[in-house]
């Protein structure tokens, strides 16, 4: 059965003896907390997102370690996707009929 869910023995065995003993509770794999980076550091994530909308987090990693700030490109692209974004402008699709100010059919 491992074998073919691509599973391995071992992990199927851990969870099942979890599942008889414990039943059916939140099974999180780590109880540590996560820690936050400071307001600061998320505001100024968000600044520079928003001035350079076209950088990445790997290229917002690298520009906040020139400012002294080490953070991994994974928390910066997490604190980068909760905050607002500048969305880009939509372009408005003109047919012959707008122009001509006929009916469309």
């Amino acid at each position: 059965m491992c074998r073919r869910r691509g599973l391995d023995r071992t992990s199927h065995y851990e969870w099942k003896r979890r599942f008889q003993t414990e039943g059916l509770k939140d099974h999180r794999r780590s109880t540590r907390p996560i820690p936050t980076p400071p307001e600061s550091v998320v505001a100024r994530i968000r600044e520079l997102a928003l001035e350079h909308p076209a950088y990445g987090c790997n290229r917002l990693e690298a520009m906040l370690a020139l400012e002294g700030m080490r953070l991994s490109s994974i928390t910066i692209q997490i604190l980068n996707k909760s905050g607002p974004r500048h969305q880009p402008l939509k372009l408005c699709r003109i047919t012959i009929h707008d122009l001509c100010n006929t009916p469309r059919r």
